[in-house]
Order: C-alpha cells, then sequence, then structure tokens
C-alpha cells in the first residue's frame, strides 16, 4: 500500500530541471543494481540519465514543524528499475552544494549524496550550470555543460521512450535484500526538447564502457514542485 495518503516528509521545487539520458547495453548497467531490484528496459536497451536542477522552496517536516533550507543545487545520475512489476528511479550518484542537505539525506534516507561545489548561471534564456565534487574518499569529478528550451511546451504521449524515462513516482534503494520505495508525487511532466552544449562530464566514469558517444535525449522543465512521503519497507 502506498505511503501517499500519510503526510509529506518534504517538498520541493526543481528549477531549470534538464534530463540527458542515453541508451546503455544492460549487460554495463546490470552490476550496479542492487538484487532483488531489476533494471528495466525500453524496448530492450537499458537508460541511464543526468539531471541537474536547482532546488527552491526546501521544506521537511519534524516533530510537527517545517524545516526550511535555502535554496541549493544537485546533480542526479539515475537508472530506471522495477520490483514485482512496479516501475521506479534507482539513483547511483546525487551530488549537492548544500552540505546540510547532503548529510541530511544520507543519515536519514540512506541516499548516495556527495557534497560538490556547484554554480547555475541564467543569461539571456542560455542555462549554464557546472559541478566539481568534493567529497570525502571520492574522487573529485566534474561537469560542466550549457543549456535551453527549443521548442514549445508539449506533454510526452503514453507510448513514448520520453513518457517511459520521465514518468515515474517512486525512487528504490535495496541493501541486504531488503527493498524499500520513496514515493513521490507532482503533476505530469510537461517538457520542452532543450539544445545541449556538455563541456566535461565524467559522471559516467565508473562505468565500464564509455557511452557519451552517442548524442543525448534531452528535454527541460522550468519549474516543477514535488512532494516526498515516507520510505516504506516492500519485503
Amino acid at each position: 500500500m502506498s505511503n501517499l495518503h500519510k503526510p509529506w516528509l518534504a517538498q520541493q521545487t526543481w528549477e531549470d530541471l534538464l534530463f540527458i539520458h542515453w541508451p546503455v547495453a544492460p549487460s554495463i548497467l546490470a552490476p550496479f543494481i542492487p538484487s532483488p531490484l531489476e533494471l528495466d528496459h525500453f524496448k530492450d536497451s537499458a537508460w541511464i540519465s543526468i539531471v541537474p536542477f536547482l532546488g527552491t522552496n526546501n521544506k521537511a517536516r519534524k516533530l510537527g514543524e517545517f524545516l526550511s533550507l535555502s535554496p541549493f543545487l544537485e546533480l542526479n545520475v539515475r537508472t530506471y528499475v522495477k520490483y514485482k512489476g512496479e516501475h521506479g528511479v534507482y539513483f547511483l550518484t546525487m551530488d549537492a552544494d548544500s552540505p546540510l542537505a547532503v548529510i541530511g539525506a544520507r543519515m536519514i534516507a540512506g541516499l548516495p549524496y556527495f557534497h560538490a561545489v556547484m554554480k547555475h548561471r541564467k543569461k539571456q534564456g542560455i542555462i549554464h550550470y557546472s559541478s566539481q565534487r568534493r567529497h570525502n574518499s571520492q574522487p573529485d569529478v566534474s561537469f560542466s555543460c550549457n543549456y535551453a528550451p527549443v521548442s514549445e511546451p508539449y506533454y510526452p504521449a503514453a507510448s513514448s521512450l520520453t513518457y517511459w524515462l520521465t514518468e515515474r513516482y517512486s525512487l528504490w534503494k535495496a541493501k541486504q535484500g531488503k527493498v524499500t520505495k520513496g514515493p513521490i508525487y507532482h503533476e505530469p511532466w510537461k517538457l520542452q526538447e532543450a539544445k545541449l552544449e556538455l563541456h566535461q562530464n565524467q559522471l559516467l566514469n565508473f562505468l565500464p564502457e564509455p557511452i557519451g558517444h552517442t548524442s543525448p535525449l534531452v528535454h527541460y522543465c522550468p519549474t516543477k514542485h514535488v512532494k516526498f512521503y515516507p520510505f516504506e519497507r516492500l519485503n
């Protein structure tokens, strides 16, 4: 049973969010997916995505009170999984420039957050986004790009790859065979096609084979409000 009927734990607004998606052979990604989660496929291909955004309106509930965080930048690497027929997202790394957000997410939610020095600048409709990971015992991974929307907003068709990649309302964790699901809620994605200039990308260096030789699928969303609900144990 979903936990969406319970009070939300945290809420956030995602601004200037970009989806950068690459197809990848399932054999490359499968070793990074903990059992019993399964790697999800779209027409026999797995996918990996990089998602930069600015997080604003950050609020968390604690003991009936609201705790607010200042806006911070976040940069996620994610792939797509399923468990007993239910589809969701699995995060491989999550970088943020807020030490408090990183510590809280690692300790409370057990998510793979790392601290990074990040910049977000918007000028004449073009967004520049850069990140340099600075986390103890982690390599100093760099990422830098420019992006901008180039189409009118639209809702992806339910049968499309874009819909399959974006319309997912749970994040999954698995440790020592124990599966937990983190439900989230937001309105359906209204996206724009986007132009991307990728200057540096070391976020995928952990993969045994490079995948950046193909052009990514790129989409932009100016703003999206999201609520996070309590994790639920499923097995």
